[in-house]
């Protein structure tokens, strides 16, 4: 949702955008979230546009950026571990420490970091079940 008053607007995100804080990824596919984050990007053009995320304080398009450099980060490092053969915990131990380095300071860090990288490995491996919506009867 977009609110614009005068030469300010205000983009209301809900939990698609989680301002300096690891999301929980359970039930969450990163590569349509990519894409949606994508989408608000586009709006950075506004120097005066304020992101309302789902978590933590409201954020500006450079927040939003490293946000989606969070769900990018995880799939090219969770990829890159997986095609030197690391699968479950020894793919953890490898990624956690790039995952540390660069978003250790995040809200949630330590609730969400390896629980986030075991359900992306899940996710690229094709065997994460994400829910879809139900389908209506006819």
């Amino acid at each position: 949702m977009i609110v614009q008053q005068d030469k300010t607007a205000v983009i209301f995100c809900g939990d698609l955008f989680w301002r300096q804080t690891l999301p929980n990824l359970i039930d969450a596919s990163t590569l349509p979230w990519l894409e949606t984050l994508s989408t608000l990007s586009k709006f950075s053009a506004e120097s005066s546009l304020t992101f309302v995320p789902g978590h933590g304080d409201p954020g500006t398009s450079a927040d939003v950026t490293a946000f989606r450099g969070y769900l990018s980060d995880l799939r090219e490092w969770i990829g890159a571990a997986k095609k030197e053969g690391k699968t479950g915990a020894s793919l953890t131990e490898t990624v956690l420490p790039q995952v540390k380095q660069k978003y250790g300071s995040w809200q949630f860090f330590d609730y969400f970091a390896k629980r986030n990288i075991a359900d992306v490995e899940a996710e690229l491996s094709g065997t994460k079940r994400i829910p879809t919506p139900a389908s209506k009867p006819r």
